[in-house]
């Protein structure tokens, strides 16, 4: 069940700023008057009643009793009539006529509807509408509560407002699967019904089969995916269509599905068995598409990797195979001099073996990795095209010439000649000079094309596709991942409805031209500032005609730190992991958002000790078998049935974004941060090898994948993702901010390296987002001026290369659309990332956002190379970054930091869980350490609080992991 604080319903706060009071609850001139006219006859003490009650309506929404009101509030406005009012006025007027009776001059003022009738009636059309697109009762009681204040209306209670919501959703989702089962044939009925049966010589049901995930892509695993894909789709496409179902509604049953075994579904009715399984497999098919293009890829990139392995192998042989190469041409040279003609014949018989060789190492020379490719190319030939036909793919672009390749390959699969020679209708520029060699036997672009190498031009095209895959250049119909992003993306008129909404929003000026002009003016004073300055820093220089950053002086503790920390480690308590979790449930009750997925009061006895129990088992990853032996008072399946039924990755979500806010209500994170701040990185976490997800990480030497973070400046996280090791950890960089719903909402991100992608800078500009990496190898990096001519006295030569502004001016609207979009909730800032980190002939956003970037970066490393401070916020950004990482790591002390679930969904979960865990007790140390420290203040032991600064929350010599856990539900809660 929400509360109040989930959703935008009005209500006061406890206290008010000097500043809010003034803003909200001084009166005009004309409201003055008309309270002092619709209450002439009454004391100043009732007038001044009347205005509390008008002024906090008018805020509000509703009517409150007076005596419920904070006494700030009271006290404000009463001065306002130069009385002063006491409790007992209060309780008088509440039951006075006078009260009745202005209450009726407001709502006639105000032009307010009261009529309960008419509002049960808009309460139950908006939520019903709501309920069409959406499943969460909190984004429902908002779109209703945004109703009511548009139509006048006075809002009800909100527990009225709550309970005709979830009454509306109900019957909507009542309503669908009736649709859905309305459609259903019995042939059908029979098809869902089969897949619940274990058939003669098998130990699972079809449906626990359809279930698991890829694992790892071999050559066998593969074929039986592709089989399975295939059953999979055959039952789907005669299944109804869910296309006119909103897709947050079908997430909302899929997700539930996902938790369905077999005994749970012949529990369901009828009715809701079969919806489930439909939405099931009508979302299996797209899911599994989209993982049959990620092993596509993942095998492209595995043949070239092998490739590039063998031309690296070749570099380290290569100096016997220049003598060999050398010895024979010397031999050759000196036979055509003296005209040996025996010698030439002898030279002859290997001049075939000879010839190969030359080629490769001619290959290995100039990096030719297409030269190593045909062999291991072969080898997974067959596979590649079975994925390959499975895939409906199409263009984003006008460009049609990788598909009409793909089309020419897929008709000439079979012929078992080496080179084709038909008619040659194909446009082959998108190919690089060394493989057009291979595949045309010709070096000139001019020439007619006679014939083609039929496997080169193969696995030069799949390699091709692959890129454009994931540059979104290319799109596979029926897919989630790989979708056409343009039908995410605004349509033109919401577009010009909004632009100029959204320029004000972020300060921007309206128009092409002027938003040129401000961002010219931006680079050249940024670039004038620093060059000013430059003599005066002494922090950077110029040695051997390289800039280098001097390295500022390293701090000092505060003389206080080592006092403080003895005393934190002293009187900090003995505590066990599931105790914290008590006492912070008791504070943020996470039983509010985590209940059986149809939204049902559980009927469990003890909730509370379930919830806790699964979100410490799979918070420290200790899994449920592991987690029953130290929790004596629940079973494995008992856990393992709560995480199925109970727990999704939303509302775990949901549930950290509650310990977040109640966290940012204590003063001492102040100190740690100005929490408009995150940073980010990754941390390796391992899951199985034999899981599709899993890859092989280079930096840490084993299979696995990443953990991703969003760690606010105060040191806790805000947001958190699992993806493989080989994806770029940059497209998840802006997500942490956009999804973000807590009360800390930062507007500037610290990164590692990877987050110096110049499109990146351009799209994260658009969104309002600060983008300020760690800088490492300056060198590498270039600097763009304004203007060819434009003038620097000290950086000068940083500065190689000129913005092209018309560049940005014609992609303006192109830029500004999938921004908004972005905001507007239509497509995620990862999913238009993807697009923009790959480099693409084709992809005109990827330049357009490139060249905005070019000049954000550039503006961005003129302040960076201008402010010592930045550096250093920067750089203690990314360390507690790094320290989040060893510190969640420390929570997850079970399974030695290895994710023993195969499933995707299930991975994500362990990520969310363990964040939550992590962050429950970060939000515990801070409480506890914020009495201690204001104990210290008080007795005297401390004068300051300047040392505040320099401690964290991330202690753990207090807190004890190991043996055996008694849950003590009398555990005392955390009064924030």
């Amino acid at each position: 069940m929400p509360t109040i604080q989930d959703t935008i319903y009005p209500r006061l706060k406890s206290k008010y700023s000097k500043t809010n009071l003034d803003q909200l609850f001084t009166l005009t001139d004309k409201e003055m008057k008309f309270i002092l006219t619709s209450s002439r006859k009454s004391p100043k003490i009732v007038q001044s009643c009347f205005a509390i009650l008008y002024k906090v309506f008018s805020h509000v929404g509703y009517f409150i009793p007076l005596h419920e009101i904070s006494k700030d509030i009271i006290k404000y406005i009463a001065q306002q009539f130069h009385v002063e009012i006491i409790s007992s006025d209060l309780l008088k007027y509440h039951v006075s006529t006078s009260k009745t009776r202005h209450i009726s001059f407001i709502r006639k003022e105000l032009s307010i509807q009261y009529d309960q009738k008419y509002i049960l009636k808009v309460i139950s059309m908006s939520a019903l509408k709501s309920s069409q697109k959406k499943d969460n009762i909190a984004d429902i009681i908002n779109d209703v509560i945004e109703e009511l204040i548009k139509q006048y209306c006075e809002l009800p209670g909100f527990t009225t407002l709550e309970r005709s919501v979830r009454l509306a959703r109900n019957n909507v989702n009542k309503a669908l699967i009736q649709r859905i089962n309305n459609q259903l044939t019995d042939q059908q009925r029979k098809l869902l019904d089969n897949l619940l049966n274990i058939e003669e010589g098998e130990f699972i049901s079809k449906w626990a089969e359809l279930k698991m995930d890829l694992q790892k892509p071999t050559d066998s695993n593969l074929k039986n995916y592709i089989k399975n894909h295939l059953y999979v789709k055959e039952i789907a496409d005669q299944l109804p269509s869910l296309d006119d179902i909103s897709s947050l509604k079908i997430d909302r049953f899929y997700e539930e599905s996902l938790a369905l075994d077999k005994t749970d579904l012949l529990q369901k009715s009828l009715y809701k068995r079969y919806t489930f399984m439909t939405i099931f497999l009508k979302n299996k098919v797209k899911k599994s598409v989209d993982e049959l293009i990620e092993v596509y890829i993942k095998i492209i990139n595995k043949v070239f990797r092998k490739a590039q392995k063998e031309v690296d192998q070749y570099y380290l042989e290569h100096v016997k195979t220049t003598d060999y190469l050398i010895d024979n041409y010397e031999k050759a040279l000196s036979a055509l001099a003296i005209g040996d003609d025996e010698a030439l014949l002898e030279l002859k018989k290997n001049n075939e073996s000879n010839l190969t060789l030359c080629r490769k190492h001619i290959a290995a020379t100039k990096s030719n990795v297409y030269y190593y490719l045909l062999p291991i190319y072969k080898r997974k030939r067959s596979l590649i095209f079975d994925c390959i036909s499975l895939l409906d793919i199409r263009s984003t672009t006008a460009d049609q010439s990788l598909i009409n390749c793909l089309k020419f390959i897929k008709e000439h699969r079979n012929k078992k000649r080496e080179w084709i020679i038909d008619q040659m209708p194909l446009d082959l520029n998108w190919i690089n000079e060394e493989a057009r060699t291979l595949i045309t036997d010709s070096t000139n672009k001019q020439k007619p094309i006679v014939k083609l190498h039929r496997n080169y031009l193969e696995i030069v095209l799949f390699h091709e596709l692959s890129k454009s895959l994931k540059s979104l250049d290319l799109y596979v119909k029926g897919s989630f991942e790989y979708e056409d992003y343009r039908d995410q993306l605004i349509d033109n008129e919401e577009y010009e409805n909004e632009i100029d909404l959204y320029n004000e929003r972020l300060e921007f000026p309206k128009g092409k031209e002027e938003f040129i002009v401000k961002l010219k003016e931006e680079l050249t004073h940024s670039i004038q500032n620093t060059d000013r300055n430059f003599a005066d820093n002494r922090y950077i220089t110029f040695e051997n005609e390289q800039l280098v950053i001097r390295k500022s002086e390293k701090r000092e503790r505060h003389p206080d730190y080592k006092k403080v920390d003895q005393r934190l480690k002293k009187e900090l308590k003995q505590i066990s992991i599931l105790d914290i979790l008590t006492s912070v449930n008791k504070s943020v009750v996470f039983s509010e958002n985590i209940g059986l997925h149809s939204g049902n009061d559980p009927k469990i006895d003890n909730y509370d000790q379930h919830l806790l129990s699964t979100l410490f088992s799979y918070g420290c990853n200790l899994g449920p078998a592991q987690a029953e032996k130290s929790l004596k008072f629940i079973t494995q399946n008992q856990l393992s049935w709560f995480n199925r039924m109970h727990v999704t990755e939303t509302k775990l979500s949901s549930e950290n974004t509650k310990i977040i806010n109640k966290f940012n209500q204590l003063e001492l994170p102040s100190f740690w941060g100005q929490k408009e701040s995150v940073s980010v990185d990754g941390t390796h976490w391992n899951i199985f090898s034999e899981n599709s997800f899993s890859e092989y990480h280079i930096r840490y030497g084993k299979y696995g994948g990443i953990g991703y973070y969003h760690v606010s400046d105060t040191y806790i996280a805000l947001f958190s993702h699992f993806i493989p090791c080989g994806v770029y950890e940059a497209v998840f960089v802006l997500d942490g901010i956009i999804n973000n719903t807590s009360s800390i909402q930062p507007n500037k991100i610290h990164g590692d390296t990877h987050a110096q992608n110049e499109a990146i800078f351009g799209l994260s500009y658009l969104l309002g987002i600060q983008l300020m990496p760690r800088i490492r190898s300056l060198k590498e990096l270039n600097f763009y001026k304004p203007e060819k001519d434009f003038e620097i006295e000290n950086l000068d030569t940083l500065f190689t290369k000129t913005i092209n502004w018309s560049l940005i001016q014609r992609h303006y609207d192109d830029m500004f659309k999938v921004t908004i979009s972005i905001m507007e909730g239509k497509i995620t800032a990862s999913h238009i990332i993807k697009k923009l980190t790959r480099k693409s002939r084709r992809n005109k956003l990827y330049l357009a956002f490139k060249e905005l970037g070019k000049v954000v970066r550039t503006k961005f490393l003129m302040e960076y190379l201008d402010s010592l401070e930045l550096r250093k916020q920067i750089h203690q950004g990314t360390v507690k970054s790094e320290e989040f990482n060893h510190f969640t790591k420390w929570v997850s002390f079970g399974s030695n930091s290895t994710i023993r679930e195969n499933r995707r969904y299930e991975q994500l979960k362990i990520i969310k869980y363990n964040h939550l865990v992590t962050n429950a007790i970060i939000l515990y140390n801070t409480y506890q350490m914020s009495k201690i420290l204001d104990k210290m203040i008080k007795d005297g032991s401390l004068e300051t609080n300047d040392v505040f600064k320099e401690l964290s929350p991330y202690r753990t010599e207090h807190i004890n992991r190991f043996g055996e856990y008694h849950l003590n539900m009398k555990f005392p809660a955390l009064y924030i």
